[in-house]
């Protein structure tokens, strides 16, 4: 679907950000197995683990950051979507989580999405807005090569991507 459709942002609850948290932690350690990042699944995991606990040290409650729920035009949660000031760069929004549901994906949701989030960055007066990809993510690398996102440095089998706002 190349048009985009219309998509709105919640902000998610607590509980909902310790259950994604759950799950998400997960599938990040089996992504990077994917990547060729961890040679075992038990390193993998701890790795994914401690990034989590890096990214998100007070969990819910971690200053700057952005914790949306993505909902479709009949209010129907599509999706996830946080980002944070990044680490290093005050100007810079940087995605953490980007997850459109199984169900909903190919529906324009994620394009979408990527625009409003860009407008809601932009918003609180960021420059920038930055993401981190599996480069064997098939869907999504290109997907943000098409939103005008370009590659900064590459690290064993990721990209770390910006672009301006």
């Amino acid at each position: 679907m190349s048009n985009f459709v219309n998509v709105y942002f919640r902000n998610m609850t607590e509980k909902e950000f310790n259950d994604f948290a759950k799950d998400e932690i997960r599938s990040y350690a089996e992504e990077l197995i994917k990547s060729g990042y961890r040679k075992w699944k038990i390193t993998a995991l701890r790795a994914s683990k401690k990034e989590y606990k890096e990214t998100f040290p007070q969990g819910y409650n971690t200053p700057e950051n952005y914790f949306y729920v993505i909902q479709n035009d009949k209010k129907e949660d599509v999706g996830k979507i946080f980002y944070q000031t990044h680490y290093e760069k005050k100007d810079v929004a940087f995605i953490t989580e980007f997850v459109i549901d199984e169900k909903q994906r190919n529906k324009g949701y994620g394009k979408s999405a990527l625009k409003k989030v860009a407008e809601d960055a932009r918003g609180k007066g960021y420059k920038k807005m930055g993401l981190n990809v599996f480069l064997h993510n098939n869907i999504s690398y290109p997907m943000y090569l098409k939103d005008g996102y370009r590659i900064i440095e590459e690290i064993e089998g990721n990209a770390i991507m910006e672009k301006d706002l």
